[in-house]
């Protein structure tokens, strides 16, 4: 499944538009943040012509999974208008497979009758990112960035629906990952909301983009993701 640019826009553009109409203010000179997004996660493919049919099987099987990134985040004022933004933040993300049928050579009465996987990569992200403040007044604002990933978690959780109805699931997780470390690209809009003199809340709908796969090997997997980040900042007293 491939991202539908126009939906991403028009998102970003009515959750823009319903921010710009709150209460502005201009943003303080630092700020620090916690913040939480729920994301859209999945990847695309790139692999010569030769391992196509690879691509379109995957492609045929899996769909994207929701994920989430949480951290801690330091915002500075550069220059007018202009903020750095540095983040810490743990991101899960991946992929699942599409629920299909199991067949056996000699079924069992109580066996499961479907399946599908669900696959999880944590990592240790490091956003930099610059904030530009659109209006004097306002805190309404785009960011462009690059977080720097690395791998910390891969985990499979194996979904089973058996023959009366019911469900039950298995997970088997490592503290470690076959995937590799990297970098994304990431883009926002959002809005500053002003609570009182030290306490702000931001609102940013997001995309993000790996620039390096995450699995070297002949079928290269590009993970990314779009969502609403979420944060509380505080400015610091004058």
């Amino acid at each position: 499944m491939k991202p539908n640019c126009n939906k991403v826009f028009l998102i970003f553009l009515f959750l823009s538009t319903q921010f710009s109409l709150a209460k502005t203010s201009a943003l303080k000179r630092t700020m620090f943040g916690f913040t939480f997004s729920s994301e859209y996660s999945y990847r695309f493919l790139k692999a010569e012509s030769s391992y196509d049919w690879e691509v379109d099987l995957r492609n045929e099987m899996e769909v994207p999974k929701f994920g989430y990134t949480v951290g801690f985040n330091i915002s500075q004022q550069i220059k007018k208008k202009f903020f750095v933004e540095v983040a810490f933040c743990y991101s899960n993300k991946g992929e699942q497979t599409k629920k299909s049928d199991l067949i056996y050579d000699d079924p069992e009465p109580y066996g499961a009758v479907s399946k599908y996987t669900r696959y999880t990569f944590g990592y240790c992200e490091i956003p930099v990112r610059l904030n530009y403040q659109l209006f004097d007044s306002a805190s309404f604002f785009t960011s462009v960035g690059f977080a720097f990933e690395i791998p910390v978690l891969e985990k499979r959780k194996y979904f089973y629906t058996y023959s009366d109805g019911h469900e039950s699931h298995v997970s088997s997780y490592t503290l470690s990952s076959s995937a590799e470390g990297g970098i994304s690209i990431i883009a926002g809009i959002g809005y500053f909301f002003k609570v009182s003199k030290m306490l702000y809340i931001k609102s940013e709908p997001f995309f993000k983009c790996s620039m390096t796969p995450f699995y070297n090997s002949n079928i290269k997997d590009y993970f990314y993701s779009y969502g609403l980040d979420v944060g509380i900042y505080f400015s610091k007293r004058k």
